[in-house]
């Protein structure tokens, strides 16, 4: 049995002498002092004191001054004190040392069994009181062992799962510690590679990797532990015959609750079936744009030889309508007006396609110049007009005073517009086409509003693709080739605007073309033709 503890505090040794005669005991363990200071440096040193005796009556620091100084420190104010005094016996003295933290009074010359017994009381004390915190301690001792054995069955628990459920995952899962060092990958990784677990721990895994692909991988593998961010990149794994497949790999870090990374988790996604569709596709993509520009240039060389006889055609027709070259007969009058008109038709034709495969070959330029809108609507209304032909239409126009001119391309302009005022004069065989303009705050809106045969809703996204031509009966009775609104849509885009359109069958139709004040970043012929398809 561990002894216990007394701290003996008296200015003379024959009374310390004494005391320690009177309390021997295998029990005790006395501690003896001259002085309160050394009392007080005692306690410095040691804490574990059951009771003290202190004197009163002492020089320099006496045992009233020495009590209060103990119950100012915290880790010794607990100790119980006895005070030992052979004067002073008065009821003031006494309140005074018991106001101070003194547990009882002794007067001298002591009777030795009041002595043991009250020693004997306060030890005891100590005694039970250190045997229950020993079994507070215990018990604690005993919940933080079950707390942390619950926890490990717990974290043991959890691990099973997370491992079933990489195990089912039929992508490879991989974990590894907080340096980046590989601890352990699902049976995916396994089956794939090859390898044996201990052939894939540390970094011992990235023998898998192709040597091509090695040191990017470990390079971004790096720059993700060192920042601690989400880790992605591509290699090649190689599997258990020796082929390689491509694979995305990704890995993220999982933290503690301060933020700490304690350990990153990934996957490996097999993309090798994904890489080679995106090849084949770039693959494709690039023969189609092949095909499509050797479509173009055919179609450019092919109008450019056909334009040079149709205006010779057109030339010498209007010529001989007009009687350049005699009188012409009214029997000879109606074929040469039809060779006319579907020579006129032709070259519209042609020059549409040129216009087409301008844009697709991105060798349509834009001329950036400030346009007076409300001149070129005018203008292109009024010429507009001849496209009636004595039908009963009306063309109205509404253009406020005030249109402010706009930076773009008046040609441009001119050839939307136009094209727009045509197909809405072509399917109105009787009502009115009405244009308006107003201001935006960010650039302008012009309309074109026609009371014609109108679109059902499903029609409407057809509308600008090519040779489209939704009432075959009115195209062949007005004429038309199909690409006016395909070129339309694509010199919009190419002015950096876009087209809007409303339409209800048998009532009219609505197109609604937004424009920009300025081109903010003048594109280029290649760039408007990739974004006009």
């Amino acid at each position: 049995m561990q002894k216990i503890k007394i701290l003996l505090v008296d200015d003379h040794w024959e009374n310390l002498i004494a005391l320690q005669a009177l309390l021997d005991s295998p029990l005790y363990e006395l501690v003896s002092v001259l002085s309160g200071r050394e009392a007080l440096k005692k306690l410095l040193i040691e804490e574990d004191f059951a009771l003290i005796l202190l004197d009163v009556c002492m020089p320099d620091l006496d045992g009233l001054e020495t009590a209060a100084l103990i119950k100012k420190r915290p880790k010794v104010r607990e100790i119980p004190i006895i005070f030992l005094t052979a004067i002073n016996k008065e009821d003031r003295f006494v309140f005074e040392g018991y106001a101070i933290g003194a547990v009882d009074y002794l007067f001298k010359p002591f009777e030795p069994m009041i002595l043991r017994s009250k020693v004997a009381v306060f030890t005891e004390l100590y005694r039970s009181r250190e045997q229950i915190r020993r079994q507070t301690e215990l018990l604690r001792q005993i919940e933080r062992r079950e707390h942390e054995r619950h926890l490990l069955e717990q974290e043991l628990a959890l691990r099973e799962r997370y491992k079933n459920l990489a195990d089912a995952i039929p992508q490879i899962v991989w974990f590894a510690d907080k340096n980046g060092e590989m601890e352990a990958c699902n049976v995916r990784w396994f089956d794939y590679t090859g390898l044996s677990e201990e052939e894939s721990v540390g970094d011992r895994w990235n023998r898998a990797v192709h040597s091509g692909d090695l040191s990017e991988t470990a390079h971004r593998w790096a720059e993700a532990i060192r920042t601690g961010r989400a880790f992605e990149t591509e290699c090649r794994l190689r599997g258990i015959e020796g082929g390689y497949r491509w694979h995305l790999v990704r890995g993220i870090p999982e933290r503690n609750r301060d933020g700490e990374i304690v350990a990153w988790l990934g996957t490996f996604t097999d993309i090798e079936d994904q890489k080679r569709n995106e090849e084949a596709l770039k693959q494709k993509t690039l023969e189609a744009e092949e095909a499509n520009r050797t479509k173009s240039e055919f179609l450019s060389n092919v109008s450019h030889e056909l334009r040079t006889p149709l205006n010779a055609i057109i030339g010498y027709g209007s010529l001989l309508l007009e009687g350049a070259y005699g009188d012409v007969t009214e029997e000879a009058k109606g074929p040469l007006e039809g060779v006319q008109r579907n020579a006129t038709d032709l070259l519209s034709l042609i020059n549409h396609l040129l216009d087409l495969s301008k844009i697709e070959s991105g060798e349509m330029p834009v001329h950036v110049d400030t346009v007076d809108l409300k001149s070129l609507l005018a203008e292109v209304v009024h010429d507009a007009n001849a496209l009636i032909k004595g039908r009963p239409v009306e063309m109205g126009c509404h253009i406020p005073e005030d249109l402010s001119p706009i930076e773009s391309d008046a040609s441009k302009i001119r050839q939307i517009i136009l094209n727009l005022l045509s197909n809405a004069v072509k399917f109105t065989e009787r009502g009115s086409v009405t244009l308006t303009a107003c201001h935006l705050e960010q650039g302008i809106r012009i309309s074109v509003k026609d009371t014609g045969v109108g679109m059902k809703a499903e029609d409407i996204p057809r509308i600008f693709e090519r040779f489209q031509q939704l009432d075959g009966s009115l195209t062949r009775k007005a004429g038309g080739t199909g690409l006016g609104l395909t070129i339309v849509k694509n010199l919009i885009t190419l002015l950096q605007g876009r087209i809007e359109v409303e339409s209800t069958a048998g009532v009219g139709s609505t197109f609604t073309v937004f424009l920009p004040k300025s081109l903010s970043f003048p594109l280029s012929p290649s760039q408007a033709s990739q974004l006009s398809a």
